[in-house]
């Protein structure tokens, strides 16, 4: 209701003041509104990205107003310094019958309207919020699962804005990338954007660096007339559930012809929630197809995704993850979590794409990637070679990202001898798994760390006086007291102390060779899937420090207080997150191979 009459006002409002100034004057600032518009929408995306990219992660305010802010910005920004120059160079009116001046002050002050009450609302609904934020919702779920256009504004001031600069992207301002094929209807996408898990509550954006896509695939079926044909799969055949019903955002069944193409996106550890998941629905990508022949675009989203179910499969030799294929099928939507604390989370999303239109641009949270540029798509002839292509972990080049690390001068720890079986592991000492912190934190005292019900630190960073914490801790009651960390029921905390008196520490020659800016330090298990720390403490006779960031991993050695061979006084004790009953088999800081631990050390300690 809210966002309607902000629309309705301006358009007015708008009419109303050009209206009493007079037909020439309303004119010129229709011609300034129009170019301003034609500016923001030229600049709203580097504008944005250049945000998006000064942030260390993805929380914060930056993050959560980029896309709005840029928009509206650029556009308020460029109308005023378009009325200034013609204010300055243009200082006389024109004089024609008033009865004229008076409609054409009125007509080119409602289409001055239209066009700002349109970038304000779009400015409005790009900034991460509830998905019914305002009353302002353009899709929903449909009833099949997939995302289906609704009513939008009384007044659409956005569709009408979006579709005038989609006409002239064509015309007086083509450019090489015109809004007609690069972003088509881009008013419905900031709807789709909020439609996160939590209603809105968590991430509606990424960084360009947070994602790659790798590559992609297609289904065509030789002999296959039928779309329904395509869309079952082996997971489904088993539960007896049949084929899927897709529809495109009109709602409207796609047509029988249809290929069903596959986009493999790996998601880098900057894509993660507070809590160290990478979680995504269908709303929030989308793909853009072209028609060469009617110069037609289409904006897609996808019906399935395929992903690891569970992150370590205990009963293959290799111990790599589990995958399975889930259908975007439900009207309450589905969010797809990552699994285990792997550092990267691939996912194969699927989309049904019509005959004649050919796949440009995949928008992931509106970061666009260009697929024009990826190899050649694999080319999957039955339902039976994709989905065993996807058990097999082949369909994600191998599945989660791998580590090429340097293992030479690298320092074995253990006795070489194979593990048996159900005999009781002795972890090195400078090995703990445990989510306990090793002192006592007062509830009161914790601020900025937040923490749950349970006392237990979920997110943040806060150094404490030694001495006022040590002190603090010790009177505290029980209920009062924060000791540990929280976990998940997947993953397992690892705690790796690298303080100068140990064998792993930092201050190794082979440690200090790496740039401490761009060397993440990272547990590597057997199966080569990397786990980059997600956090530390850091003790000093002065200062300690708490830091666990479960969505926001170390991306060096920089991020951390510097230690010393002539203070003795300090203790490091880096944080990392291990997929349940993987076997840590490396300590890396880059891709320097540190230490091997021989025999691996699995991570199935119960931790409370």
């Amino acid at each position: 209701m809210f966002i309607n009459a902000v629309a309705i006002l301006i358009v007015l409002l708008s009419g109303y003041v050009w209206l009493t100034r007079g037909f020439f004057s309303g004119l010129l600032n229709l011609i300034c509104t129009v170019v301003a518009g034609a500016i923001a929408l030229a600049l709203w995306e580097p504008v944005a990205y250049a945000m998006l990219n000064s942030q260390a992660s993805g929380w914060g305010l930056v993050s959560s107003i980029s896309w709005g802010v840029s928009l509206g910005l650029v556009f308020a920004v460029s109308l005023l310094v378009l009325r200034l120059i013609v204010d300055g160079v243009v200082r006389a009116n024109v004089k024609i019958p008033q009865a004229a001046d008076y409609v054409g002050g009125g007509i080119t002050g409602v289409c001055s309207g239209i066009i700002v009450s349109g970038m304000v609302c779009m400015s409005i609904g790009f900034m991460r919020n509830e998905t019914d934020f305002l009353g302002y919702s353009l899709v929903e779920q449909g009833p099949a699962g997939g995302v289906v256009r609704t009513g939008g504004l009384w007044v659409p001031t956005d569709r009408m804005t979006v579709a005038f600069y989609e006409a002239t992207s064509l015309g007086v301002f083509s450019t090489g990338t015109p809004l007609a094929t690069l972003s088509p209807r881009v008013h419905e996408v900031s709807t789709a954007m909020r439609m996160t898990d939590g209603a809105g509550e968590n991430r509606s954006t990424y960084s360009p660096k947070d994602f790659t896509v790798t590559s992609r695939y297609v289904l065509e079926v030789p002999g296959v007339k039928r779309l329904e044909e395509m869309l079952n799969d082996t997971w489904g055949q088993r539960f007896n559930t049949g084929p899927q019903r897709v529809e495109d955002l009109n709602g409207e069944p796609m047509p029988n012809d249809s290929r069903l193409m596959g986009f493999v996106v790996t998601f880098t550890s900057g894509a993660k929630e507070k809590f160290g998941q990478v979680v995504i629905s269908n709303p929030n990508i989308w793909l853009v197809a072209n028609n060469a022949e009617t110069g037609e675009s289409m904006r897609l989203h996808p019906i399935a995704v395929a992903a690891a179910s569970q992150a370590v499969n205990e009963t293959s030799a290799d111990r790599r993850p589990i995958y399975g294929r889930f259908r975007f099928d439900t009207r309450a939507g589905l969010h797809v979590a990552s699994v285990g604390g792997a550092s990267d989370s691939p996912m194969a999303f699927e989309f049904v794409v019509p005959r004649g239109y050919e796949p440009a641009f995949l928008y992931v949270r509106n970061i666009r990637s260009d697929v024009t540029t990826l190899p050649e798509p694999t080319k999957f002839g039955s339902i039976y070679q994709r989905d065993e292509s996807i058990k097999s972990g082949a369909i994600f080049s191998g599945g989660a990202a791998k580590v090429e690390l340097d293992k030479q001068d690298v320092v074995v720890l253990g006795d070489r001898r194979r593990r048996v079986p159900g005999a009781q592991v002795t972890f090195p000492p400078s090995v703990l798994m445990s989510n306990g912190i090793g002192f006592t934190i007062m509830r009161g005292t914790h601020d900025p760390l937040d923490i749950d019900d349970e006392n237990k630190i979920v997110n943040g960073i806060k150094k404490f006086d030694t001495t006022q914490l040590r002190e603090s801790g010790s009177k505290a009651d029980r209920a009062l007291r924060i000791e540990r960390f929280a976990g998940t029921e997947d993953t397992l905390l690892v705690q790796l102390n690298v303080s100068s008196d140990q064998e792993v520490s930092l201050l190794s020659r082979w440690v200090q060779a790496q740039d401490p800016r761009t060397a993440p330090p990272r547990l590597v298990d057997s199966a080569g899937t990397s786990y980059e720390a997600i956090g530390y403490i850091y003790e000093a006779r002065d200062i300690t420090t708490v830091r666990f960031t479960p969505g926001q991993p170390l991306q060096g050695l920089a991020e951390m207080e510097a230690l010393s061979l002539s203070r003795s006084d300090q203790k490091l004790r880096l944080i990392f997150r291990v997929s349940l009953n993987a076997e840590i088999q490396y300590f890396a800081v880059g891709n320097k191979a540190i230490v091997e631990y021989n025999p691996t050390l699995p991570a199935n300690v119960p931790q409370r």
